[in-house]
């Protein structure tokens, strides 16, 4: 009777450590899609600067005009219900307000529960999926939490 509580505890704790599985993607439209919530987050070690790095919630409509960049772009696939998506996104804001990111970089969070067009598009299978783009074309593909190290080296 121990055997399965052990297998139990052994898939979940494979889960927590892979990331989350996103729901299948859905694929309705709407028929307008309001602009894109920017989240500016200030720099306080170089409030002098007025350094500056932004968070914005990305849809379908605005996407492939916010990838379209020269330097490099960070697009978070996340959901509201998944833990370690909400952890990488906690993550994410902490390093932008420390100023730990390269100021050049832009970043994006794209919600699967909401764009599952984009989800399905770019084929994220297991959440959280962060995707490096640069002039629109992914440069580099990560799922499940990642450290500090990993993301500000990729956006370099």
């Amino acid at each position: 009777m121990k055997n399965w509580h052990i297998s139990l505890i052994l898939l979940c704790g494979i889960a927590l450590w892979t990331g989350c599985e996103s729901k299948s993607p859905s694929t309705e439209n709407t028929a307008e899609t309001p602009k894109p919530e920017v989240v500016t987050l200030t720099d306080s070690t170089q409030q002098e600067n007025a350094v500056e790095q932004q968070i914005v919630n990305l849809t379908a409509a605005d996407f492939d005009a916010f990838i379209q960049s020269e330097n490099k772009v960070l697009v978070d696939f996340w959901a509201p219900w998944c833990g370690p998506c909400m952890r990488q996104g906690e993550m994410l804001h902490a390093w932008s307000e420390a100023g730990k990111l390269p100021d050049t970089a832009k970043i994006g969070k794209v919600n699967v529960d909401e764009e599952g067009a984009l989800a399905q598009k770019f084929g994220i299978q297991g959440i959280p999926a962060l995707f490096i783009f640069q002039k629109g074309e992914i440069v580099e593909k990560f799922v499940g939490v990642q450290d500090e190290t990993t993301i500000v080296g990729a956006l370099k």
